[in-house]
């Protein structure tokens, strides 16, 4: 039974020599006896064959395992990712008023990506629940917290309306101008003048 041991020590093998350990033994099961002849194969053939059908069994047994693991997984990273979007559209129906703030930050910048202190609650709130996410893999600290470029989510982007961030729908009054005044995010002053003083 020691076939057995080598099956399972085949196992461990990464898969691009699984699939050439199965695909020479197939060849050698299958391949024309004349150009089996020509390869000067026949003896070896004849001595060895019985173990070229165990080969290509345990072989193409071990391919098949990891492709149908290989595709569950897959399946089963969409079904994470549609219900982590699922849960961000959820999630903007019912924004706290910080959030708000931050999230208006982006139309009251008329930017995409913005720098934001990913260690600061809200932010970091934010990015958890899939409406915000980084698109930079470098950031830099600042008196604000670890700023990384991010942005609103493609799928929080379609379905995100102006009222659920209480920004005015058309020309804003004098009340609704000092409102977003006065209702910024609380780092974003600090983010303003550091980015001053860089652009010098």
């Amino acid at each position: 039974m020691e076939w057995i041991g080598k099956v399972i020590e085949a196992a461990k093998l990464p898969t691009k020599f699984i699939v050439g350990i199965f695909l020479v033994a197939i060849a050698l099961l299958f391949l024309p006896q004349p150009l089996i002849d020509s390869l000067y194969l026949k003896d070896f053939k004849g001595k060895y064959g019985l173990y070229f059908g165990i080969i290509a069994l345990s072989t193409g047994a071990l391919l098949l395992i990891e492709s149908i693991l290989y595709f569950w997984k897959k399946i089963q990273i969409k079904r994470n990712v549609d219900k982590f979007k699922k849960q961000a559209l959820v999630r903007i129906q019912r924004l706290d008023h910080a959030e708000k703030a931050v999230i208006r930050e982006f139309y009251l910048k008329g930017q995409n990506t913005l720098k934001l202190p990913i260690d600061h609650p809200v932010v970091a709130g934010l990015i958890n629940s899939g409406i915000l996410q980084i698109v930079s893999s470098q950031g830099r600290m600042s008196l604000a917290g670890m700023l990384f470029s991010t942005k609103i989510s493609d799928t929080v982007q379609k379905q995100l309306a102006t009222e659920m961030i209480d920004l005015p729908t058309g020309q804003p009054t004098q009340e609704q101008i000092e409102f977003l005044r006065n209702n910024r995010p609380d780092f974003a002053a600090s983010i303003e003048r550091e980015e001053s003083i860089f652009r010098w």
